[in-house]
């Protein structure tokens, strides 16, 4: 069955939408790729009145088929696309792909969580202070993005533009990174990185609490996505308020080429 790359993305955007759902795990980023919001790579069977679609966002690498889409095309692509990039796909835990996903041979099989569904304006307030001796919350402007443990320069542009960040800091010292990327439909992706020696002091928390509320004063919604085996990020996600809790099956490849 051939595969046709989309090279004109405005054109198809609406068909692709109404085939793909942000209600799969971590869905959201599919949307924001065909919002021009993330780079990613979508195929389709015909390029100007497609039944179905694989897209994936390539920050990451997780893959998004729609539900129409035949299973040996997926065993095509994946090899294919393990060429130049890693592959993630990600199940609810009782999608019946799984048993044919699980023989093309993933690397890695883990459980990964969503989080979302906060309540504006809500259940920051323990966690705003006390600001340790010395230290200030500075937000993230072009020169600190470029210091940040997770930057990215294929998005920095995309980022800076659309993104939230705000950093711990002691004079010039970062001791917590937390910034939000745009996805889509008003929502940002939160992320944070804790350096080290500082980590087990609640600094996360703290400069989370801090970019959360910058956010909702904005207007936007935040979400939350790591693996079940970061005890620490699933904690700081309950802490800041999140009510609804999604878990999926995380599969991986890496790359080939």
């Amino acid at each position: 069955m051939p595969l046709f790359l989309v090279d004109n993305l405005q054109l198809l955007a609406p068909q692709l939408l109404a085939l793909l759902s942000p209600h799969e795990p971590a869905g959201i980023r599919a949307i924001a790729v065909l919002e021009g919001n993330m780079p990613g790579r979508i195929f389709v069977d015909d390029p100007t009145n497609p039944i179905w679609v694989v897209l994936q966002e390539t920050v990451y690498g997780t893959i998004y088929p729609s539900g129409a889409l035949p299973f040996p095309v997926l065993a095509e692509l994946i090899p294919r696309l393990r060429h130049d990039s890693e592959v993630l796909f990600g199940l609810c835990l009782d999608d019946p792909r799984t048993s044919d996903l699980l023989s093309l041979h993933p690397e890695y099989d883990g459980r990964v969580l969503d989080f979302f569904d906060r309540s504006a304006g809500q259940g920051l307030d323990a966690y705003l202070t006390p600001i340790p001796d010395g230290c200030e919350i500075h937000p993230v402007d072009t020169e600190l993005y470029k210091r940040l443990a997770d930057y990215d320069p294929r998005t920095a542009d995309y980022a800076l533009e659309k993104g939230l960040g705000v950093c711990l800091m002691r004079g010039e010292n970062i001791l917590c990174e937390a910034f939000a990327g745009y996805l889509a439909r008003d929502i940002l992706e939160m992320g944070v990185t804790t350096h080290k020696p500082y980590e087990g002091r609640g600094y996360g928390t703290l400069t989370c609490a801090h970019l959360v509320q910058a956010c909702e004063a904005r207007g936007f919604q935040t979400y939350w996505n790591c693996n079940t085996q970061n005890i620490a990020s699933m904690k700081i996600a309950r802490k800041l308020g999140y009510r609804i809790e999604k878990e999926y099956r995380l599969l991986y490849w890496s790359k080939s080429g």
